[in-house]
């Protein structure tokens, strides 16, 4: 199942990180991004093991969801809830917003969603910061 908790690749070798970072002006920002991104996380495709990409389904499961299987129920209301979560079920956690505006003032923010181009389920968000009192 396609997960929020990150697992990124850079040069085809994992670049495992401890923290992230997100808040709701990402998703105000940026809705189609996430959007696009939460309706793989609710319902993978058929054909796409998340989990081992480049893998076959096997048939069974490709079957049960083309036939509405097993599905998430995120929304861009409990996303930042559901990272939480996920995040610490492998030992990992979001910079909450009030930390990260005590040392930092975020001076651009992107996000992508480049499935399309690249058949990765990778969420890539880019904030550019500056030192508060810098």
């Amino acid at each position: 199942m396609l997960t929020l908790d990150g697992k990124p690749e850079y040069g085809g070798a994992a670049a495992p990180f401890l923290t992230t970072y997100a808040d709701q002006a990402f998703l105000r920002e940026f809705p189609s991004e996430f959007g696009a991104f939460l309706r793989h996380v609710n319902r993978p495709p058929a054909w796409a093991d998340v989990e081992a990409p480049g893998a076959p389904v096997p048939l069974g499961r490709r079957l049960a969801r083309l036939l509405g299987g097993p599905r998430r129920a995120v929304t861009p209301g409990s996303y930042l809830d559901e990272l939480r979560k996920e995040l610490a079920i492998g030992g990992k956690h979001l910079i909450e917003p009030a930390l990260m505006e005590e040392h930092f003032k975020v001076l651009y923010r992107d996000a992508r969603y480049f499935y399309r181009a690249t058949k990765k389920f990778n969420l890539y968000l880019l904030t550019v910061l500056e030192p508060v009192g810098a």
